[in-house]
């Protein structure tokens, strides 16, 4: 599987360009060509590492992100929500986030490498960060859109829920539900948002390539073991 990813053209980045600081240095002869995004996709994710990298990063900011979210949404701007829990609403919210956006996030990624360094190992950390976080941030812009839509109070899906777990009481709001428009909840979102998954995408990063230098670390002692 490796030496399959190593084959592929320079100009398709890998996810061992991004989350591998331990791998082989792949030719850097990428040129500028862009690659077909297609191939750009099915390459990055040819790799295993590529899919769990996914899994991590969807995790972390679906339920991370949605932590801050939902303090953003139902407490600090007052947004109505379904009359459970405020576990169970978070819960509820991250994982239809998770759902959703993790397809976006599935291109998001090698967009990222691609644009932070190419098909070589110049990827830059800093900038695969940076570049995925804000895209990231701007692809949730309209959830608060989709959450009314699909999860808010009222909605089939809430209803359902509430009938299984209600009895709870929504948050606590400084402002009255429905003061908050939709123009304001977007823009706080992207606000918000963009400090946030940037964050939150580097800290999946550094964990990912922490834990690929201490598998590479082990595997060596093994070897040398008698």
């Amino acid at each position: 599987m490796i030496s399959d990813v190593r084959s592929l053209p320079a100009t398709v980045p890998t996810a061992r360009d991004v989350f591998d600081p331990t791998g082989p240095v792949r030719p850097t002869d990428a040129g500028t060509a862009f690659p077909p995004l297609w191939r750009l996709v099915t390459g990055f994710y040819r790799d295993p590492l590529a899919r769990r990298a996914l899994i991590a990063c969807g995790i972390v900011l679906a339920y991370g992100g949605g932590a801050v979210m939902f303090w953003l949404h139902a407490i600090y701007l007052g947004e109505q929500g379904p009359a459970i829990s405020p576990y169970l609403h978070w819960a509820l919210d991250s994982t239809a986030g998770f759902i959703g956006l993790t397809p976006a996030l599935a291109v998001i990624l090698p967009l990222a490498a691609l644009a932070a360094g190419g098909g070589s190992r110049r990827v830059s950390p800093g900038a695969f960060t940076v570049i995925g976080g804000a895209a990231f941030a701007l692809v949730t812009a309209a959830g608060p859109i989709a959450h009314d839509a699909f999860i808010a109070r009222g909605t089939w899906i809430a209803d359902r829920v509430t009938d299984l777990a209600g009895g709870g009481a929504a948050a606590e709001t400084p402002v009255a539900p429905d003061d908050v428009s939709h123009a304001v909840s977007v823009a706080a979102q992207l606000v918000v948002g963009l400090p946030t998954y940037t964050a939150l995408l580097g800290l999946t990063l550094v964990l990912i390539r922490r834990v690929m230098r201490a598998r590479q670390a082990r595997a060596r002692y093994v070897m040398k073991r008698p």
